[in-house]
């Protein structure tokens, strides 16, 4: 596999639907996996794979809204809109599991 210079080029190669695309993917797919043991790892195996999935559906949306422009590299936009979508995640599983405390407490009462 070829050798690309920084996510610059893979940016640019991905945007004009090169060959790096899988590259540039497989490279974020092994990122996002470091991110999820390293900061994430009281999380179960399958609560990790669905951020997985989550975060590389992201990722193309990620690609299409980053901007150079802006003074902050690629790696560095990812990991926050990542950490993000963690936090969502995690808001949403506090609400299911206070749903269901609802419901369990609402059963013992009847």
């Amino acid at each position: 596999m070829e050798q690309f210079e920084n996510d610059n080029e893979l940016l640019y190669m991905y945007r004009t639907q090169s060959h790096a695309a899988n590259y540039f993917i497989q490279k974020y797919a092994r990122q996002i996996d470091i991110m999820l043991c390293k900061d994430f790892n009281y999380l179960t195996q399958a609560q990790r794979e669905e951020i997985k999935q989550l975060a590389l559906i992201k990722l193309s949306d990620v690609i299409d809204k980053y901007r150079e422009d802006k003074n902050t590299s690629f790696r560095h936009y990812f990991y926050r809109v990542f950490q993000n979508l963690v936090k969502d995640y995690l808001r949403m599983l506090r609400r299911e599991f206070s749903y269901i405390q609802e419901i369990g407490q609402t059963a013992v009462r009847s």
